[in-house]
């Protein structure tokens, strides 16, 4: 790929739709920065959300990244056009890659590239059609405005692709992981059980954003399912608005002493040494990127079909639809786990690499993007 001589760093504006939190798009840019060349970029950050926590925040900026924060409060694209107006203007902004799922957001921003004549404008996909009602009208001019005003397509799975550029193609950039932090710890595990005063206990956790899309209220119905025949403990970590909710849901169903909820954190691997199986029962996903990281920790990993294909890493990886019961997904879990010995664990980061979810090797790719 050519490579860009010139002394002055190139200027990036990265422009994510959501809240600064661990998980998701925020935490896998700040990967990705961790293992770029910063004496070639000046990376700026405009983030349309809230900060939810601050040591994703200080993260960014120990990356050397300027954070503007948009207030979600205010929403309006037309004022989120003038936010990205000025900051292109004022910083005399060279490449525009904007992160997101949506439609309408991705179509304003490369919109504004354009009208202030930013030469590579990125459009990244980082998720797919969470409705199963067809493309209406305005979507559809959204999406044909991305595909006519975006010089650079990219996406971390097929299906987002197809929902942001349809039939058009898109360079694969695979959602890396650290594949030295995820990777099975058996020292870590016993510590964390301690902890959390575990013994023989089964434990069934998932991490992930607490809203409703994640659907973590059908792991409960799963544990509890499970609790017929195993003594089961539910581990879910993760922030987000349904947490009250899962609380009373867990008490409604008589789980509330078996159900544990963490907070979102940078520690999310200790977590996964502590779990038995992992569950992603999504409603939508744009490649299930936590399941990458479960399965780099050698878990048994059961997923929605909602989650792409393409997040498959191990043998140990399973698909059900949430069209089945509770009680399939409970009896499919049981089948399965009696087959094998659940400690007897490795580190799976070499089927991870293999994969291409190494960070590193993503952020090479996207690196080259950037200066070709």
């Amino acid at each position: 790929m050519m490579k860009n001589n010139n002394s002055r760093k190139l200027k990036i504006l990265l422009v994510i739709y959501g809240d600064i939190h661990f998980g998701g798009v925020s935490v896998l840019l700040n990967n990705l920065l961790k293992n770029m060349d910063k004496e070639r970029f000046d990376f700026t950050l405009y983030a349309f959300g809230n900060i939810v926590d601050e040591p994703v925040l200080k993260a960014y900026k120990d990356n050397g990244v300027d954070v503007i924060v948009g207030r979600k409060e205010r929403y309006d694209k037309w004022l989120i056009a003038l936010d990205l107006l000025s900051i292109i203007l004022r910083k005399r902004i060279d490449i525009v890659h904007c992160n997101t799922g949506g439609l309408q957001l991705t179509s304003t921003t490369v919109a504004v590239a354009k009208i202030c004549g930013v030469k590579k404008i990125i459009a990244h996909s980082h998720a797919k059609k969470n409705t199963p009602t067809p493309y209406n009208d305005y979507e559809l001019r959204c999406r044909d405005r991305i595909k006519r005003l975006a010089n650079v397509k990219l996406t971390c799975s097929k299906e987002a692709a197809e929902h942001m550029f349809g039939n058009e193609s898109a360079l694969l950039i695979s959602n890396g992981i650290d594949i030295n932090k995820f990777s099975f710890n058996p020292a870590i595990r016993a510590k964390m059980r301690d902890e959390l005063h575990l013994h023989n206990e089964l434990v069934i956790g998932t991490v992930g954003r607490l809203e409703v899309i994640k659907n973590q209220t059908f792991i409960i119905d799963i544990a509890k399912q499970l609790n017929n025949k195993k003594d089961v403990f539910v581990l879910i970590v993760g922030s987000g608005s349904q947490k009250e909710n899962l609380i009373s849901y867990s008490k409604s169903v008589g789980l509330d002493a078996k159900v544990v909820l963490v907070e979102a954190n940078s520690n999310v691997e200790c977590y996964l040494n502590a779990m038995d199986i992992f569950v992603m029962p999504s409603k939508a996903e744009g490649l299930g990127i936590a399941a990458i990281e479960a399965q780099a920790m050698d878990l048994p990993v059961w997923c929605s079909t909602s989650v792409p294909q393409q997040a498959t890493v191990t043998d140990k990886i399973h698909f059900l639809s949430l069209d089945e019961s509770a009680e399939v997904w409970a009896e499919d879990i049981l089948q399965n786990i009696s087959k094998s010995n659940l400690d007897d664990r490795m580190s799976r980061a070499l089927d991870v690499a293999e994969k291409g979810y190494d960070i590193v090797s993503s952020a090479k790719l996207l690196h080259d993007i950037y200066l070709e």
